[in-house]
């Protein structure tokens, strides 16, 4: 259910936030700078060459970690944290919910064709086309929306009772359109 209102694949429950954020960590000269004085800048230059997800885990598992000689305790530094490259992130109070956006070319795809299923639909309803009235749909434009239209044609006419959708390059009485800033020529008749 919430995948279907979401419009996403997939809807995954995980134990652990850590794949989908990266932390950043710094020097709390605040803290470090009355226990360390000159040396506080050192560990700031190490806080900058090491894995700070891992440096994070050790420090929230055992409380302090050894770094170039100097014990830090949490307090110690600053940690912050953003979402991965391909993720992206939202909270409430202890809820997170993190989506991965990676679009690969079938999703692209999928997503011209419910652009064109629109605007067939939108053609239907201006000519005032019962819902179960079969249509016909000729089509010519952008070779992305024409590969959208072919990859997903089974969905497309059960979607707008197309009983034939056929590429066409003389499209004469069609409609053009713009998805995406791609080309689109439409023509939809009642069969």
């Amino acid at each position: 259910m919430i995948a279907d209102e979401l419009n996403v694949k997939r809807v995954e429950v995980v134990e652990s936030r850590d794949k989908m954020i990266q932390y950043s960590v710094s020097a709390n000269l605040r803290e470090l700078g009355p226990k360390l004085k000159d040396a506080a800048s050192d560990v700031a230059k190490l806080l900058s060459k090491v894995d700070e997800n891992e440096l994070v885990k050790r420090l929230r598992s055992v409380g302090k970690i050894r770094l170039g000689g100097f014990d830090l305790t949490e307090e110690d530094v600053i940690i912050s944290e953003k979402d991965k490259p391909g993720y992206s992130h939202a909270s409430i109070d202890d809820i997170h919910v993190y989506m991965a956006l990676e679009v690969t070319q079938n999703l692209r795809l999928e997503g011209l064709a419910r652009e064109v299923i629109r605007r067939i639909q939108h053609m239907r309803k201006e000519q005032k086309l019962d819902f179960e009235t079969p249509v016909e749909v000729l089509y010519s434009g952008h070779p992305d929306l024409e590969n959208a239209i072919s990859s997903h044609s089974a969905h497309i006419s059960h979607e707008t009772h197309a009983k034939q959708l056929q590429q066409s390059p003389d499209l004469a009485g069609g409609q053009r359109w713009l998805i995406n800033r791609m080309q689109l020529d439409l023509v939809v008749r009642r069969l």
